[in-house]
């Protein structure tokens, strides 16, 4: 270091430096370039301390900061210190403009501060410099010590010369801060509605809704205000996806609303975002109302009588689609009805399948009598996600339907949101007879239709993900799932959405974490999920725990713990109608049949198990579906380990293997020739074991072994875990 070494002020120096650097630039090279600069600059001026500058014992990297900058001169230190509070970068011209220096005066001075390690410039497109700190750091020491009077002066200048360039338009937000800091309430709040509007536009809904909660704050807007801006706030926390946040706004609206129409539009979307959330009891509360409210009566058992007509709609509804009108043409209150139907359908169609399916029958036949082309189009493609639910059975009913949809779809204005369901559509309608990869790739088409071209589409872009990633979870891409399953949780919990975040931690994607070799993680979980969950009766969510929890079961070796789980819940799903579709029903009857083969291993009494196991496995062989079969061979499989019939259980994997690899449940085909190594002799069988479990860890998968029991037990390998 170049200072005058044999001065004792100058050893100090040092082994101040030496402390500090060690200390608080933790090798930083430009905090460190700062501490040497001090001692150079404290030497050249024979160590007399400046104006607004004490030397401590210990300096922090912030007085290292201040130290340099009160040795660089009062012009220096006023250009930095109005870049430090510019929340954007400055241009040359502005920071002439600002400080009302002559230009020379602060290129000189914005040189020194480049060399000091201060400020740092990039170009705009037209080739112009702007300036701006080159650390988080030196903002913060700069800011912390000056005058709150000299710091509020320089926001007002820096506010009056922004507010005359493009940032007025491009950045509000800026505007907007620097007002409220320099103490002017109206034009801060002027530019932070501005800054609302212009995150709407973006997509930026969280955002916008930072900017209108803080614009309230500033504001003491009167009652018919308060009414337009919390409307919009509820607007905008359902585009962000917040709905139970976005409905406790709108209920603050309600109360100072007069007019019925009004009224019932937003208590439909109070009960809508309730629902759509998984706010179910509560939603289901506000529903009831607003149909008595608008004199609907859909008592249950009424969406039988209304399915008998529905084809025959359906096909007059088509005949005279030339016909159609405008929604200018239709009673208001007749639209509020079908829209009302439609947001509880909605809301109840990944709970309560029959209640979902009387609203929205009811919602299309409706919009079939008053041929309102975009609300026939939106309620074709939810009947047809409901008839694919019959898998390939109704397969033939599901194509007619998506057809007819996309013939609609022409005469709809809003359609965007049209495309992107009759995707979402196509893409369960693939899921549901078992075409996988080609489920993932449409509902990923949905969800960018969702996310980039329409607004306040939360469950929309929620039954995406679910969909996508149950797939994943047949195909054995077990990578992708645990990543995508742990971040989409995260955003569902920072944006409230309990229906979601519920639906990650249980079914398939709850092994998410069993990918992680985290069991224990898992188990909290679901028991946390279903114990934020509450309907009142046996739901979607309570199987979905159910499968969760005795996944994990399995995974951890407990079949008797399994069994007796899978048994003591079997009546009560019969009786929820979850096991009428035939996707869930095959996994449930797979899951009951995983449980009696893992508790076989574990109890004296295996006979009547194994004699369970085989009806259950004739249970499955008459299902239509095609992934049925080799589910069925992979158990049969294990019965046949467990009778000591040692060849059919290989002939068996092998047909289990073979079927799986070719239709893309990659995860299943690995287990199955892991199975096939371990029974085999020889070198051949341990090549295919190591096949099977690279195959595993190259997924992410941290324990194949246990990941391989818990997709098929049976063969006794977790004993030895």
């Amino acid at each position: 270091m170049s200072i005058h070494k044999e001065n004792p002020e100058s050893v100090r120096e040092r082994q101040v430096f030496q402390e500090t650097l060690l200390r608080e630039a933790k090798g930083h090279p430009h905090f460190i370039k700062m501490a040497l600069l001090l001692g150079e600059l404290r030497a050249a001026h024979n160590y007399e301390t400046p104006p607004g500058f004490s030397m401590p014992d210990h300096y922090t990297l912030k007085d290292l900061i201040w130290g340099i900058m009160c040795y660089l001169g009062p012009s220096t230190q006023k250009i930095l210190e109005i870049v430090c509070l510019s929340v954007m970068p400055l241009t040359l011209r502005e920071i002439v403009r600002i400080t009302q220096l002559h230009e020379q005066d602060c290129v000189e001075c914005i040189r020194r501060l480049k060399v000091a390690h201060f400020l740092v410039s990039k170009l705009t497109r037209h080739h112009e410099s702007l300036f701006e700190p080159s650390h988080a750091q030196v903002r913060e020491a700069v800011r912390l010590h000056m005058a709150p009077e000299v710091a509020t002066a320089y926001h007002r200048d820096i506010a009056l010369i922004l507010e005359n360039s493009e940032l007025c338009v491009r950045e509000p937000e800026a505007l907007a801060f620097h007002w409220q800091e320099a103490g002017d309430k109206k034009k801060s709040a002027f530019y932070l509605l501005q800054a609302a509007k212009k995150a709407e536009q973006s997509f930026a809904f969280n955002r916008a809704v930072e900017f209108y909660h803080s614009y309230m704050r500033l504001t003491s807007p009167n009652s018919r205000e308060a009414v337009v801006l919390l409307t919009r706030l509820g607007d905008v926390l359902t585009n962000a996806g917040r709905g139970k946040e976005a409905a406790d706004t709108y209920r603050k609206v309600v109360v100072q609303l007069t007019e019925v129409p009004k009224i019932v539009e937003l208590r439909r979307k109070i009960a809508e975002q309730l629902l759509w959330s998984g706010y179910m009891e509560e939603g289901a509360k506000e529903l009831d109302s607003l149909l008595k409210l608008v004199g609907m009566d859909i008592s249950r058992g009424t969406w039988k009588r209304l399915g008998f007509f529905l084809l025959h709609k359906v096909g007059w509804g088509y005949k005279y689609l030339n016909w159609i009108r405008k929604e200018s043409q239709i009673p208001p209150s007749e639209l509020a009805k079908m829209d009302i139907c439609w947001s509880a359908a909605v809301g109840f169609s990944m709970v309560d399948g029959r209640r979902a399916a009387e609203l929205q029958e009811t919602h299309l036949l409706m919009a079939l009598r008053w041929r309102e082309p975009y609300r026939i189009a939106r309620g074709l493609a939810i009947k047809a996600i409901d008839t694919a639910f019959g898998g390939v059975a109704a397969a033939s009913e599901t194509s007619f339907l998506l057809r007819k949809v996309e013939e609609i779809a022409c005469k709809v204005e809003k359609r965007p949101y049209i495309n992107g369901l009759l995707s979402l559509a196509k893409g369960i309608a693939s899921f549901e007879i078992g075409q996988w990869e080609k489920s993932t790739l449409e509902v990923t088409a949905a969800r960018e239709i969702f996310s980039k071209e329409c607004t306040g589409v939360a469950w929309e872009l929620d039954t995406c993900e679910s969909f996508l990633f149950v797939a994943l979870c047949y195909m054995g891409e077990y990578k992708r799932l645990s990543e995508g399953v742990l971040e989409a949780f995260k955003a569902a919990t920072d944006r409230g959405d309990l229906y979601f975040s519920v639906q990650l931690r249980t079914t398939d994607m709850n092994i998410a974490w069993l990918v992680r070799d985290q069991s224990e993680e898992a188990r909290k979980h679901a028991m946390h999920a279903i114990g934020q969950w509450s309907t009142g009766y046996y739901s979607l969510q309570h199987y979905y725990y159910l499968f969760a929890m005795a996944n994990i079961d399995l995974y951890e070796g407990n079949g008797v713990t399994a069994h007796q789980r899978v048994e003591s819940e079997w009546m009560a799903l019969q009786h929820s109608g979850v096991l009428g579709v035939e996707a869930p029903r095959v996994e449930a009857l797979f899951l009951r049949l995983r449980a009696v083969l893992a508790a076989s291993e574990e109890v004296d009494h295996r006979k009547a198990l194994l004699d369970s196991a085989e009806e259950v496995i004739q249970q499955l062989m008459q299902e239509k579906c095609w992934w049925a079969k080799p589910l069925a061979h992979f158990a049969q499989a294990a019965v046949f380990y467990q009778n000591d019939q040692r060849d059919d259980a290989v002939k068996m994997l092998q047909e289990t293997s073979d079927i799986c690899t070719q239709r893309d449940m990659k995860g299943y085909a690995s287990a199955a020739r892991w199975y096939l190594g371990w029974l085999s002799q020889g070198e051949e069988g341990v090549q295919k074991m190591e096949s099977a479990t690279q195959w595993l860890k190259n997924q992410s998968v941290r324990n194949p072994t246990r990941m391989i029991s818990m997709l098929m037990p049976g063969f006794g390998i977790h004993q030895g875990m």
